[in-house]
């Protein structure tokens, strides 16, 4: 039988607390594990979310460029649909990241009083609200 996965996570927490922790000598070092122990934290948290929160934002990229392309923004293609469910996490990242750069194409194009910054507007509210809902009730912060 193997350990599922926020086991594992929950053993790395403790071998962080309970033995090396401990046996750290300065300030600096605690503080930088003191980090690592809450970001764990949040892994545990959040494990079981992490592929719907990226199946939703990569569906909705694919709505907005897809919006784009069809309002004529030509520096923009269309955004091809696939099976979400069947890609790997990896997969999906790796797309992710190629969407985001289009979108990233896009803002740098469009005007600002055109619908197209509207619409990218409108998609940088709905993944600040995604991001926002991952992080609620997490202590890392980075402000």
């Amino acid at each position: 039988m193997y350990p599922m996965f926020p086991d594992v996570l929950r053993g790395v927490q403790h071998t962080l607390l309970q033995t090396i922790m401990p046996d750290l000598q300065t300030d600096y070092a605690r503080e930088q594990i003191g980090a690592l122990l809450l970001l764990v934290q949040h892994l545990v948290d959040q494990w079981d979310r992490a592929r719907e929160s990226l199946q939703e934002e990569h569906a909705d990229l694919r709505r907005t460029l897809g919006s784009i392309a069809t309002a004529g923004g030509s520096e923009t293609e269309g955004a091809t649909a696939g099976d979400d469910a069947a890609r790997s996490g990896e997969a999906l990242l790796v797309e992710n990241r190629a969407l985001r750069a289009r979108l990233a194409a896009a803002i740098d194009t469009a005007a600002a009083d055109a619908e197209m910054r509207r619409t990218i507007e409108a998609f940088l509210v709905r993944q600040l609200a995604r991001e926002r809902a991952a992080v609620a009730n997490t202590a890392p912060t980075w402000d």
